[in-house]
């Protein structure tokens, strides 16, 4: 309540959730405040509720923060990252995720649960789902390290080793 008289134009932005185990049960709730260009992230615990300072929001001009309707939330993490999952399996089966997290937000895509696979190959797998009924909007895949180049550059190096000697 009190966050709310210093942050008047504030609008609950996003919801994140971390899913591992010293996070169970945790989330971040993200309000904006559009006329300071800040975003205050309160950490909500079944034991208590932790503030993260007003810290400011690198965004793209081009798709500014909207506001998120919490009463369009009607699943429950469990159902979010079974959804996300089954993507997973039919989509990307040789990828064996090791860490897991969503973010509820308003996108241009609409109100979505943004969920993101870190795997064990170094790459990521991006799910963003319908918060209105967990229809699949669109997936991706990213190399967060490419390796490749480098045993390129090796290969090349040996071949010239070889010439030379020749």
């Amino acid at each position: 309540a009190a966050h709310m008289k210093d942050h008047t134009k504030a609008f609950l932005a996003h919801i994140f959730y971390l899913d591992d185990t010293a996070n169970k049960g945790i989330c971040q709730v993200g309000y904006y405040d559009e006329a300071k260009q800040r975003m205050t992230t309160f950490v909500v615990s079944e034991a208590s509720i932790e503030t993260i300072p007003d810290q400011e929001v690198l965004q793209d001009p081009a798709t500014p923060i909207q506001p998120l309707d919490p009463t369009h939330i009607n699943h429950n993490e469990t159902e979010v990252l079974a959804a996300a999952q089954e993507i997973i399996t039919l989509n990307y089966p040789r990828l064996f995720p090791m860490k897991q997290f969503f973010i509820i937000q308003n996108s241009n895509l609409g109100e979505i649960y943004n969920v993101t696979y870190l795997t064990q190959t170094f790459t990521s797998v991006n799910i963003k789902l319908a918060v209105r009924d967990l229809s699949v909007l669109k997936h991706t895949e990213s190399h967060l390290m490419r390796f490749d180049k480098g045993e390129e550059t090796l290969k090349e190096k040996a071949r010239e080793q070889i010439v030379k000697r020749a």
